[in-house]
Formats: C-alpha cells, sequence, structure tokens
C-alpha cells in the first residue's frame, strides 16, 4: 500500500470499501473494481484471486475454458432417484466489452445497457426462436412492472432483491440511480433468464431439477454464446483472469452452479449449519447458503444451496464435476451415521 502514489492509494481504498465497511463477514471479499484496468494495477487483486480460489504462489494464473460435451454425467437421479427434484441453477457473470464497469456506470450508461439487451432480447426470438418477456424497473419504460408484479419476482426465486436489502451494496456506488436500467428477461419456458445491472452488467442463468442437470449445463453455454452473437459487443476477457466481472470472487469462468437440497442430519434440522460447513470446506465447496439465498437461514428439514468456491483456474466442466461428486458425498455422509461419526472423529484431531 506505503509503495503506491497517493493518488493509486485513494483508488485502492475505494476498492476495497465493501470489506472494511464489512469487515466482520468472512464469506465475501468486499472488493469490487472500478475499472478493468484494476485487474492489473493491483496486486492485491491476485493475492484475493489466489485466496479465493486456493490457488498456489508457484503456479501462474491462467484461466482456461472447457464446457465439455454431451457425454457430461451429472443428472443427479444417478446419486439417488429423489434427487432428481432437487433445484439446480447454474449462472454466470459477464462485463459487457465498452461499458464502465457496474460501479463506475452513470444513469445514462445503466439506461444505454437496458436498451442494448432489449434489443439483443428481440434478436434471440428473431434468429434462434427463443421466446421470452422483458420486465424493466424503470420508471416510464414501455417494460416496467407495478411493486406487486415485482415481489412477486422476487418470491419465485426469479428476480433480484431490490439493492437495499443487501448491505453489501449499498454505499458502494452499485447502488447507484436505482431502480433505473435494472430489469430482467425472462424465457418463455422459464428456465433461462437474464438479470441487468445488479452486481454485474448481466448475470446469465438457467434453471431445472437434478435429473436435468446436464441439460441445463448444456442449455447455458449455448444461451450465452446466442446472446453474445445478438450484442454489438463481446464479454469483457482476459488470458489471466478470464471473464472480468465486478468482483474478483466473480472473474474466471464466472460461474455459480448451485444445488438445492435437504439435509437435516447435517444441519440438524436446519438448525446448525457448522458441522455441514466443514463437510463443504473438505470437499472444495464453498460458504453454504440459505433456503432464500446468500446469507440466510437453511430451510425447512434442512434446506441448503451448496455449490463449489473456484471460479478462476477451473473450467467450466471442472466445476460441475466438483459439485457432482461433492454433492455425492455429501448426501452419503447425510444418509450414513457411521460417516457423520467419522468425520466428527477427523476435525477434531
Amino acid at each position: 500500500m506505503r509503495k503506491l502514489d497517493p493518488a493509486s492509494q485513494e483508488r485502492l481504498m475505494d476498492i476495497c470499501d465493501q470489506g472494511i465497511r464489512n469487515a466482520n463477514n468472512s464469506g465475501m471479499t468486499g472488493v469490487n473494481v472500478i475499472e478493468r484496468s484494476d485487474y492489473d494495477r493491483f496486486p492485491l487483486i491476485e493475492r484475493i484471486v489466489r485466496n479465493v480460489n486456493n490457488s498456489p504462489e508457484n503456479k501462474p494464473i491462467k484461466q482456461e475454458h472447457d464446457w465439455g460435451s454431451e457425454s457430461n454425467c451429472w443428472n443427479l437421479d444417478k446419486i439417488d432417484s429423489s434427487l432428481g427434484d432437487a433445484s439446480v441453477r447454474i449462472r454466470v457473470a459477464r462485463s459487457v466489452e465498452g461499458v464502465p464497469m457496474i460501479r463506475a456506470m452513470v444513469k445514462e450508461d445503466r439506461l444505454a445497457l437496458e436498451q442494448t439487451m432489449i434489443t439483443a432480447f428481440g434478436e434471440l426470438e428473431k434468429r434462434y426462436g427463443i421466446k421470452g418477456k422483458y420486465y424493466s424497473l424503470t420508471p416510464g419504460s414501455e417494460h416496467e412492472i407495478d411493486n406487486e408484479f415485482y415481489q412477486k419476482l422476487v418470491d419465485e426465486k426469479l428476480m433480484f432483491k431490490h439493492i437495499n436489502q443487501n448491505h453489501r451494496v449499498v454505499g458502494t456506488g452499485m447502488d447507484q440511480d436505482w431502480p433505473y436500467g435494472r430489469g430482467m428477461f425472462l424465457s418463455e419456458k422459464r428456465d433461462f433468464m437474464v438479470w441487468i445491472n445488479e452486481e454485474d452488467h448481466l448475470r446469465i442463468i438457467v434453471m431445472g431439477k437434478g435429473r436435468e442437470t446436464n441439460d441445463r449445463f448444456n442449455q447455458l453455454n449455448d444461451m450465452i454464446n446466442k446472446l453474445e452473437a445478438v450484442m454489438p459487443a463481446g464479454f469483457t476477457h482476459s488470458e489471466k483472469y478470464g471473464y472480468l466481472a465486478n468482483s474478483p470472487a466473480n472473474a474466471g469462468t464466472g460461474m455459480r452452479a448451485s444445488i438445492q437440497i435437504a439435509l437435516p442430519s447435517l444441519t440438524n434440522d436446519g438448525n446448525d449449519i457448522t458441522k455441514l460447513q466443514a463437510v463443504n470446506n473438505s470437499l472444495g465447496l464453498g460458504t453454504i447458503r440459505g433456503e432464500r439465498g446468500e446469507h440466510t437461514a437453511a430451510g425447512k428439514n434442512g434446506l441448503v444451496d451448496i455449490s463449489p468456491r473456484a471460479r478462476v483456474g477451473v473450467t467450466e466442466r471442472e466445476t460441475m464435476d466438483i459439485l457432482y461428486e461433492g454433492i455425492k458425498k455429501v448426501w452419503e455422509i447425510e444418509n450414513t451415521p457411521r460417516l457423520q461419526k467419522d468425520f466428527a472423529l477427523s476435525q477434531s484431531r
């Protein structure tokens, strides 16, 4: 820090502001870049990326991508038929080339990106037959929805929550001009959506059941490619860090693949996730999320959301492998009292 000139010191403090204000929350990095160049300008970014992704110091960071093929085999009913109905959600974060990063955007930028995406969604239907509807939060937009319908979409876990409900965002600049330029495209089948100007320019999301995991993963790859094809500019990418996101924790693949499953034994019926978090950590999985998302409690019967932690240094296919094998082991421990005891003993040593 002291090696930086005064302007750079001030800039770095601004980048780290969220983490400084939420210092007691160990579940987040608290770092949000202002410009793309911040990734290369500040060595701290690399240190954070290595820490979040458990990347060794002696190994160069270089992001590769691999979406696999139709031979992917992650359908959860192969683990247990009861997991066929588990909720699967896979998303990627993307920044649009030529558009200021989300924290540096002004109202006109947000509105311009929203309009660009509305046009792109129209092209999706024209070129590829992908039908859907755009729901805007922008006052006066021809696509504007009222508060009642907005809340309905939030309750259905389709739309992002009001920005003032996220203490990690308020005051960072990401919350400026709310709700202008914000909205969501939802496919006619309600299995594919794109969030506009939430914590990144775009969050591209697919949803389905555990027995459809392969199909949803392949669908996401297909939709990303088609969406980029109908846009005037592509997604911001670097050879080192992969897809550049607002938070370095979302760079790389930008992917979060998650499964919602009930684990009553490992969560004491949802009242305590300490043991489950220890299991997750040992399997390379990330912080447990509750039934209603990040920073919420486990649901009825221990319903939780589980996903891999790493984004940089792993490919898309490897992320799914980690998730599938992790769920397989968690499910085995959940349903085998002897393994629960063995794991507890191993943690106490």
